[in-house]
């Protein structure tokens, strides 16, 4: 059986990591203000549209994800199950 205790907050904890991640490399990326010079390629759009893609459904996905292990952990973890930070970050990638 999977723990609802330490090992459901790890997996929490892990995927937290990964998400923080993700969005540093999306920042990291993001080009401010610059104009496309030369044409994006079929590949090029294909990538983007996969990118926007992904932080959108992450971004819609994560209260959901909080909601569903908060309400399987057990109680002493519940608090600290949180991806505040994370969607306040995805939130922020377009408009920065």
């Amino acid at each position: 059986t999977f723990s609802t205790h330490q090992t459901l907050f790890e997996v929490f904890r892990t995927f937290k990591k990964v998400m923080k991640k993700y969005v540093e490399t999306l920042q990291n990326v993001h080009i401010r203000g610059r104009k496309v010079v030369t044409p994006l390629t079929t590949e090029e759009i294909k990538t983007l549209c996969c990118i926007v893609g992904t932080a959108e459904y992450c971004e819609t996905t994560l209260p959901h994800l909080v909601d569903s292990i908060t309400r399987t952990i057990d109680e002493s973890y519940a608090e600290r199950v949180t991806f505040e930070e994370e969607q306040e970050l995805l939130a922020a990638l377009p408009s920065s």
